[in-house]
């Protein structure tokens, strides 16, 4: 049994990314469906015998990767726990894009991941999160998609830091900064932010479990809800219809994925695509985009705090 509370939705996404055939791996299909016996619970004389079946994947299942990420964050709490006992701060910073739903996934991705490695080699990042300041950074990618605006890509920072600047002066900065490097990767003005969307700090968060709680759960609730009612629809299709030919539908998928990786103006997409779209966004988010990354600054003063106290743990 884990001692780690998973979201029902958790299990729904995997039962439908299994039903549609997007999970293919055999023991990942499984995952979460069996209990097991183990010589751990007899020898510590447990009053449960029986334990469910994770099957480890953590990059290709839904269930297994959100486990991991809460291992990781709490390995963070006593960075976040010393930060706050020498007066530090968390800092959440977001770097989005300009989109539609005609853009290429892919080179919107492409072109996000480009920008924020650049944005942290520059002057004003460098500034105001150094290494006399930064502690610890949690670095993300997410990817939100819905019919009417297409995928909308994003990166989340939520950095530890020490410095004592207020939000207005680092603003001031970082968010021309952001339109400058996204402008040195494409000369697509559809694609280059805004100067007041481009990018967003906030300062003065209680913890670095922000995105996790808030941001994640809320996005993946709204992917399934999307989902399950395009899967309704679906089947009450099936039902009128009694059938729908298996290569008209692959036929009319490879047409509508084919065009939106070329940039050309697809068809409007039917709701069986949609349905597919969502699954598949579903499932990269969870094994992809929502992959936490953690970094500590070793040259950080307190750091040699840290060591201490993990050693004494």
């Amino acid at each position: 049994m884990d001692n780690i509370s998973i979201p029902i939705d958790r299990y729904e996404i995997h039962k439908s990314l299994v039903r549609e055939d997007i999970i293919t791996h055999p023991v990942v299909r499984e995952c979460s469906t069996k209990r097991i016996q183990i010589e751990d619970d007899f020898s510590q004389n447990r009053p449960y015998l029986k334990r469910i079946k994770r099957c480890g994947y953590v990059n290709e299942c839904p269930i297994c990767s959100y486990i991991q990420d809460r291992k990781l964050f709490a390995r963070v709490q006593p960075h976040v726990n010393l930060l706050k006992e020498n007066g530090g701060d968390i800092h959440l910073l977001t770097f989005t894009l300009r989109h539609n739903k005609f853009h290429s996934h892919r080179e919107l991705k492409e072109l996000l991941h480009k920008s924020v490695q650049n944005i942290k080699t520059t002057y004003p990042f460098k500034k105001f999160y150094g290494v006399k300041d930064r502690l610890f950074s949690l670095h993300q990618y997410e990817d939100c998609w819905n019919p009417d605006t297409g995928f909308h890509p994003h990166a989340h920072i939520h950095i530890g830091t020490t410095t004592k600047t207020s939000k207005e002066e680092i603003e001031s900065m970082m968010k021309p900064e952001w339109v400058k490097v996204v402008s040195k990767f494409t000369s697509n003005q559809s694609m280059i932010p805004s100067l007041e969307n481009g990018a967003d700090i906030q300062i003065g968060k209680d913890d670095p479990f922000y995105i996790e709680q808030k941001s994640l759960e809320k996005k993946t609730e709204d992917f399934f809800r999307k989902s399950n009612e395009m899967f309704h629809e679906y089947m009450e299709h099936r039902k009128k219809h009694k059938s729908i030919p298996t290569d008209i539908l692959e036929m009319s998928l490879v047409q509508f994925h084919s065009s939106a990786a070329t940039g050309k103006t697809p068809l409007e997409p039917t709701w069986f695509q949609r349905m597919i779209s969502a699954l598949k966004t579903i499932y990269r988010n969870c094994i992809n985009r929502y992959r936490v990354h953690l970094r500590v600054n070793k040259k950080h003063p307190i750091y040699p705090q840290l060591q201490n106290i993990q050693q004494s743990q």
